[in-house]
């Protein structure tokens, strides 16, 4: 008797320590999250590693993944949120050029860039709620019993240099690249700016490129 009641009390503290343990990790990881939006809404999120080019070689590459991707579709953005080094935004599919999905369907999309520090991994900014953009992405498969319980299908940038822009041509202002170098150019400053940009001529050759592209997708 004395066994038992030692093992089934046993039993119950592991137990309690399990729940402690989960619930003190959603708390860490919601808190953390809420934290990274916070320091994104600021402005205290800062550009880094900026990007030249894109180079002829890097086009090429560009244009043979995008136009390889499993989607290719017009989007709105019905909210963008930061998480550690993404952002997750949740997309409305408005028209398919590529990709067995429906318009109208519900998505979500992680981006490469994200705060405290915006890595340009890619040429174009983060997207921002209720705008458009034409989007290119490959689908995420989890372990399927992960994949049975997620609400959306889930997607990713079919390249981390460009998998997103704007339908509408747009001529973004040109930063100083040693201001952000310096960590003088803070995200919010550059939010609404479609994509980052040096010079004239590597904002022309990013809309040529945007340009091109869309002439391929018709």
């Amino acid at each position: 008797m004395r066994r038992f009641s030692f093992t089934k009390i046993l039993g119950v503290i592991l137990a309690l320590a399990l729940v402690v343990c989960i619930a003190s990790g959603l708390v860490t990881r919601f808190s953390y999250t809420d934290t990274v939006a916070q320091t994104s809404r600021s402005g205290r999120a800062f550009l880094a590693f900026p990007k030249s080019g894109p180079s002829d070689d890097e086009i090429d590459m560009i244009m043979q993944s995008v136009l390889q991707a499993e989607l290719i579709a017009r989007v709105k953005c019905l909210e963008s949120r930061p998480e550690y080094l993404t952002t997750k935004a949740t997309l409305q599919v408005l028209e398919v050029y590529r990709g067995n999905i429906e318009a109208d369907t519900i998505i979500d999309f992680y981006e490469s860039n994200g705060a405290p520090a915006y890595f340009d991994h890619s040429y174009f900014n983060l997207m921002q709620d209720n705008e458009e953009y034409i989007v290119f992405a490959n689908q995420k498969i989890y372990h399927p019993v992960y994949q049975e319980s997620l609400k959306r299908s889930v997607y990713i940038p079919a390249c981390f240099e460009l998998s997103w822009f704007s339908p509408q041509m747009t001529q973004p202002s040109i930063l100083n690249k040693k201001d952000v170098l310096e960590q003088k150019i803070s995200y919010f400053k550059m939010k609404d700016e479609e994509f980052i940009c040096f010079s004239k001529e590597q904002r022309n050759k990013i809309n040529q490129l945007k340009k091109s592209i869309l002439e391929k997708i018709g």
